[in-house]
């Protein structure tokens, strides 16, 4: 996989880090943000792991519906316990649609490292050193 990060949309310039808006919508097979479904690459695979309302609920079960994109992943909803009239729930029970209770922070691997973090705090706090110090 070769990871792109997108210029904005209609927006150049940026420099080398940025793959141009349309080019990214046209040669991702995996991405991690909303976009125009119409103007992606042929049913890529959509992921929001981020925060709800990123994805247009609305547009989302349309794209599912006509197959313009061929998996769903949303680990959050823009209201959590979602509504019963919620679209991405209306999908959920469809074998290419996961939706999760915003639980991707709660690997094992992810909870381990949240308690390492504590205790390095709190070991910190014992020792008076200071800690994440912004100059």
């Amino acid at each position: 996989m070769r990871p792109l990060f997108a210029a904005h949309k209609d927006r150049d310039g940026l420099g080398p880090l940025y793959t141009p808006w349309d080019e990214m919508l046209a040669t991702g097979d995996v991405i991690t943000i909303h976009g125009p479904f119409r103007g992606m690459k042929r049913k890529p695979l959509i992921i929001d792991p981020a925060r709800g309302g990123l994805v247009d609920e609305e547009a989302f079960v349309r794209a599912v519906d006509e197959a313009l994109i061929s998996e769903m992943g949303c680990d959050v909803l823009p209201g959590e316990p979602p509504a019963s009239d919620n679209p991405s729930m209306r999908n959920a029970g469809r074998p290419n649609v996961i939706v999760t209770p915003h639980v991707a922070w709660a690997s094992d691997e992810a909870q381990q490292s949240l308690a390492d973090q504590l205790m390095g705090n709190i070991e910190r706090l014992v020792r008076a050193e200071p800690a994440n110090l912004l100059m």
